[in-house]
């Protein structure tokens, strides 16, 4: 059972404006303290659909320390963003919701944070 705090996943949430869902392709719960995502948005004044991954410091934290002890990695201390990669707290429903909200009232951050997927 889902709690209404719950982020839900691999289905469409709608907000005032948008739209968004959080794809999630693995059995394992996801760890809002650690755990990257991504999500697709849709503004209801938009056809486009928009991808953004939210990353949280813990995760790249771990990846960071991953990587300077993999020898695979030639002991890499750095993490390589893609464009649409946005670095968060966590992923739980309400920042999610909050960050999403935030971006779209602004225009040139949908252009700057987002990648258009459709």
């Amino acid at each position: 059972m889902i709690e209404e705090d719950q982020l839900k996943l691999n289905e469409w949430i709608p907000q005032e404006g948008f739209r968004y869902e959080v794809y999630w392709p693995y059995q394992d719960t996801m760890n809002p303290d650690t755990d990257p995502i991504t999500v697709e948005v849709k503004l209801d004044k938009d056809p486009k659909i928009y991808g953004l991954t939210f990353i949280t410091l813990n995760f790249l934290q771990s990846e960071l320390l991953w990587n300077k002890k993999n020898e695979a990695n030639l002991n890499r201390a750095y993490y390589l963003f893609d464009t649409d990669d946005i670095l968060v707290g966590t992923t739980d429903k309400k920042n999610i919701e909050s960050i999403i909200g935030d971006l779209i009232k602004q225009e040139d951050l949908i252009k700057r944070a987002f990648v258009v997927k459709e």
